[in-house]
C-alpha cells in the first residue's frame, strides 16, 4: 500500500507538472511550424465536441451514481449505529436485578418501567431496522420478549414473582440471546449464520 502512495504521490510532484509542460511544448511548437494550425474543418470540431460532451455525461452519470451509493451506504452505517446503541442500552438494562429477582414492590415497579423500555426500544429497531437486520431475529427477539413480558404480566404478586426466579432467569437468557442474535444478524446474512451453524 505505501508503495502505490509512494507512486501516486511521485506521479503528482514530478511526473504531471513534467508532462503538462511537454504537452505545451509540442503545442507551441506545432503552432509555430504550422500557421494553419488553427485551420478546423467544421465536421471535425463538431465530432470532437459531441465526444467530449457525451464523455462528460457519461461520467457525470457514473458519478451521480457513485454518491448516491455512498449516500445510502452512510445511512445504513448511521441505522447500524443506532440499532447497536439500542441494542447495548438493552444488554445493559439485561443485566439489573429486578429482571429475574423481584423480591419487593419497588422491583415491580422497576421491572413494569423495564418491560416499557424494553417493548419502546424494540418499535424503534423494528421501524430503523428494515432491511438491516435480518427479519427472523427480530421475530425471535420479539417472541423471547413477550414470553417475558406475559410471563410477568400473568404472575402479577410479588410473591409468585419470587418463586419464579428459575423462570425468569431462562427467560432473561433467551431475551439475551435475542439481543445477541439482533446485533449478529446486521453484519452476518443468514446463509453466511447457517453455513457456520
Amino acid at each position: 500500500m505505501r508503495i502505490v502512495q509512494k507512486l501516486v504521490t511521485f506521479f503528482y510532484t514530478l511526473l504531471l507538472p513534467v508532462t503538462l509542460v511537454g504537452i505545451l511544448v509540442l503545442a507551441g511548437y506545432n503552432i509555430y511550424k504550422n500557421p494553419n494550425f488553427f485551420d478546423v474543418n467544421a465536421g471535425i470540431l463538431l465530432t470532437s465536441l459531441i465526444a467530449i460532451l457525451f464523455a462528460y455525461l457519461l461520467n457525470q452519470r457514473k458519478e451521480d451514481e457513485r454518491n448516491i451509493i455512498e449516500k445510502e451506504d452512510y445511512i445504513c452505517q448511521k441505522k447500524k449505529d443506532q440499532i447497536e446503541k439500542i441494542i447495548v442500552a438493552l444488554k445493559k438494562l439485561l443485566s439489573e436485578d429486578f429482571i429475574v429477582s423481584i423480591d419487593n414492590e419497588n422491583d415491580r415497579t422497576y421491572n413494569k418501567m423495564f418491560v416499557r423500555t424494553f417493548d419502546n426500544k424494540l418499535r424503534i429497531v423494528k421501524k430503523i431496522g428494515d432491511n438491516i437486520v435480518e427479519n427472523d431475529a427480530l421475530k425471535n427477539t420479539e417472541r423471547h420478549f413477550i414470553e417475558y413480558r406475559d410471563f410477568v404480566g400473568e404472575n402479577d404478586s410479588v410473591i409468585k414473582l419470587q418463586d419464579s426466579e428459575n423462570t425468569l432467569q431462562r427467560l432473561k437468557s433467551n431475551l439475551d440471546d435475542g439481543l445477541d442474535e439482533l446485533i449478529t444478524s446486521m453484519y452476518v446474512s443468514n446463509e453466511e449464520q447457517k453455513s457456520t451453524q
